[in-house]
């Protein structure tokens, strides 16, 4: 079935689920607790005060003691069973026109979204969570737009999430979307459709999960869409050891397999025109061969193995390292080798495409409650694939310090990082570059009213290219300062706070330097006023940055004012926001400007103790001059339902 045929039935399915939960929600509390108990019926007020706790509750150890003893002991225990959470159903609508030929609208024109996060608790041995964010439509960034969805390429959908985890005692089961966090140079940012399980006796520790990494996509040669295979992993490791206990030993191995299905989609073909030389090796004649489609993905597939550890010694000093190693192979259509080595061959079969390497990582830190340092090391080979890493770059070393000061009995914090990155380890590219990065924050509580934040970053990269006029030399710098006041009296409590900021980039490059050297300054204030008595609150912000260039010069000026209030006892709580803000770009040809004006209303109303409706609405006018001259006006609402239980 289509996503499409299946788009209606799902909205359908989560209205009723909606609705059957607020039934429940709805009694709950009162008839539910009235027929487990069989006490006699609570006045109007013992009833208002017992819904805001916002969940099922059902003691099954009760005695027939007398009613005072009875009500001090329910107080004094929680309840024996107990299922709670949240679901909501929100809709978006977004509209918009444009006069300006530049302009793109924003996002999607509709869209609609389920989302739930409850648990059942059985005593203290028993969870069950479940948590579920579904929609019918695809907002892809990662896997490739499906087209018309099939509701296995649903479930696998990254952006949504579906996810029962149940609990008992140390054992956890995983059903549905999880990423397995395994260790940092394995698998740990990747999600997972499938099963997984976690078991912890004592200190002893194994993990596992299996499942669809990413799903297929068929390639469309109509619109040019590139295609996906479904991408399986399996994932494993072992050990001994608290590894979040920094005053524990603690080791583990953990293994990763992941492959493309190379069945999963249909292969698309193309043909392409050669020449040929004829029978006797002379004139060359034109021929036709069919090769793979240039949308169609390569498969590959890989395996992985590293030894993790933590290993604290002396007074405050502790080691955590890891290990790995890994066999990736770029393409699984090409061939494979005759002289195998029967350890890997027994793992996936070697290609001429495939490659092993390693990847090595170590923390040495220092820690006491008023200062403490750490240093770590990073070294990932050239053909290292970190497969549960997508973005890891391999072909580099990262040396890192991070050092820290508590004083003062918490009043400041300083907190500091410098390192170095090199790349082109094998010097198998054309140059190699060199990133140097510092940052520092100071945190000061001068009083209980007055504190001030201080941030400094500096990130500074070069390549050792010997044609000065290509090398890469740049340096970028920004600094902040961040005072903030709390006034607070008797009735109204005042929060002013002020940012001060300087970016600056420099290139070093005899030829380009001058014409990309940037300096922008920023100056921001914000005031906030909260009632306590009167339900009213207030924002204030404003906002200016400058930037100037070789060619240019842009300036961007900022205001918004915001208000809030409740009404029926904090049940409906109303509140508007209005901006407004110009931008403007003068260089010697032609100066261009933009003025944004928008407005914002939003509302919450609880209906109930367990209902709650919301809506959000917003427009924004857009008006350009020069280049891109033109009109644009955007118009957004957001609708949602949301149910506690």
């Amino acid at each position: 079935m289509s996503i499409a045929a299946a788009s209606q039935q799902l909205r359908n399915a989560a209205f009723s689920a909606m609705v059957g939960l607020f039934l429940v929600g709805g009694l709950a509390p009162s008839a539910i607790l009235a027929q487990e108990t069989e006490t006699p019926a609570a006045s109007d007020s013992e009833i208002v005060e017992g819904a805001h706790d916002h969940h099922h509750e059902f003691d099954t150890t009760a005695t027939d003691t007398e009613a005072s003893a009875a009500d001090a002991s329910a107080e004094s225990r929680p309840a024996f069973i107990r299922f709670d959470g949240t679901a909501s159903l929100s809709a978006d609508a977004y509209d918009w026109s444009a006069t300006n030929p530049a302009f793109r609208p924003r996002m999607p024109e509709s869209f609609v979204r389920f989302t739930m996060n409850s648990e059942l608790r059985i005593g203290e041995f028993f969870t069950l969570p479940f948590n579920i964010m579904v929609s019918p439509q695809q907002t892809n960034v990662v896997t490739p737009w499906a087209g018309q969805q099939s509701i296995g390429q649903f479930l696998a959908n990254q952006m949504n999430t579906i996810s029962i985890a149940p609990k008992y005692g140390w054992a956890q089961l995983y059903i549905g979307s999880h990423t397995p966090g395994y260790s940092e140079l394995t698998f740990g940012d990747v999600q997972v459709f499938g099963g997984g399980v976690d078991l912890r006796p004592g200190k002893f520790r194994f993990s596992a999960s299996a499942g669809i990494a990413q799903r297929g996509v068929e390639v469309d040669t109509a619109q040019g869409m590139r295609g996906a295979y479904e991408q399986r992993a399996l994932i494993a490791r072992i050990g001994y050891g608290d590894e979040s206990d920094e005053r524990q030993v603690s080791f583990a191995v953990n293994i990763a397999r992941m492959q493309d299905d190379t069945t999963s989609i249909r292969p698309v073909l193309q043909k392409v025109q050669v020449e040929l030389p004829d029978d006797s090796g002379g004139l060359l004649k034109p021929a036709s061969i069919f090769t793979r489609h240039d949308l169609m993905p390569t498969p590959t597939e890989g395996a992985s193995l590293s030894f993790s550890c933590r290993v604290p010694f002396g007074e405050g000093f502790s080691f955590m390292g890891e290990a790995a190693t890994t066999n990736f192979t770029r393409d699984m259509s090409a061939e494979t080798i005759e002289d195998e080595i029967p350890v890997l061959s027994s793992v996936m079969q070697q290609r001429i495409s495939s490659r092993i390497d390693y990847a090595l990582t170590g923390t040495v830190g220092f820690n006491r409650p008023e200062y403490g340092v750490s240093v770590k090391a990073l070294l990932i080979g050239p053909g290292y694939v970190a497969l549960g890493y997508p973005q890891m770059q391999a072909d580099r070393q990262d040396i890192t310090v991070n050092p820290r000061l508590n004083l003062f009995e918490s009043r400041l914090n300083i907190n500091g990082a410098i390192g170095q990155r090199t790349n082109n380890l094998s010097g198998t590219k054309a140059e190699t570059s060199t990133q140097l990065i510092g940052t520092a924050t100071v945190s000061a509580q001068i009083t209980e009213a007055l504190s001030i934040d201080a941030n400094y970053n500096n990130m500074g990269m070069t390549t050792n290219n010997r044609v000065d006029t290509f090398r890469i030399h740049n340096v970028t710098q920004s600094y902040s300062i961040t005072p903030m006041y709390v006034l607070a009296g008797e009735e109204i409590t005042n929060t002013f706070s002020a940012t001060f900021g300087v970016d600056t980039y420099n290139d070093y490059n005899l030829i380009s330097g001058p014409e990309n050297n940037t300096q922008t300054q920023t100056i921001a204030a914000t005031w906030g006023m909260t009632m306590k008595e009167f339900p009213l609150n207030t924002t204030v912000a404003l906002n200016n940055t400058q930037q100037t260039m070789a060619f240019n010069e842009v300036a961007i000026n900022s205001a918004t004012v915001g208000i809030g209030y409740a009404f029926a006892e904090g049940r409906l709580r109303p509140s508007f926001t209005a901006g407004w803000s110009a931008s403007s770009v003068k260089n010697a040809t032609q100066d261009e400007e933009n003025t944004r004006i928008s407005a914002r209303l939003g509302v919450q109303w609880d209906a109930t103790d367990w209902i709650t409706l919301s809506l959000n609405a917003s427009t924004d006018r857009n008006t350009a001059t020069g280049l891109s001259a033109g009109n644009a006006t955007e118009n957004y609402l957001q609708t949602s339902l949301t149910t506690r239980f």
